[in-house]
């Protein structure tokens, strides 16, 4: 698999045979091959004819996108599945939205440096208003 690097942005990625497939349709070809069950890297790069380097990154970028899980399997090697959506959690279990619109902000504390001790380094306390550079005799 070659790729058109343009930067540090790869464009489109090339299968063994020739067909030039961004990320997205890579990915969708990712996810029909894990419907079966879950594959390891190697495995999926064998079966879409890509190579394992980019395959990487497409997995990576699938994986922040919550597209797939990933688990370490009795090799210690990733394998990678389908996200598994349970009905039962939908139907039961509120979304966060819902959960926020049940809650009421009533006030909120803001906390500044001024108001804080001052301490120093071992927690002793450090005393400013007793310098020479703010004493009476400073100056003029």
């Amino acid at each position: 698999m070659a790729s058109e690097n343009t930067g540090f942005i790869v464009s489109y990625y090339t299968t063994g045979n020739g067909t030039k497939l961004n990320r997205e349709q890579v990915a969708d070809r990712i996810i029909e091959k894990l419907n079966s069950g879950s594959m390891t890297c190697g495995n999926i790069a064998r079966t879409l004819k890509l190579r394992k380097e980019s395959l990487y990154n497409v997995l990576a970028w699938m994986w922040n996108q919550k597209m797939l899980t990933k688990k370490k399997g009795n090799k210690g090697i990733y394998e990678y599945s389908n996200v598994k959506d349970c009905l039962l959690s939908q139907l039961f279990y509120p979304t966060p939205d819902q959960v926020e619109k049940q809650f009421k902000i009533k006030d909120r504390k803001h906390y500044h440096i001024e108001n804080g001790t001052s301490k120093g380094y071992g927690g002793q306390k450090i005393s400013y208003g007793d310098s020479h550079y703010n004493s009476v005799y400073w100056g003029e």
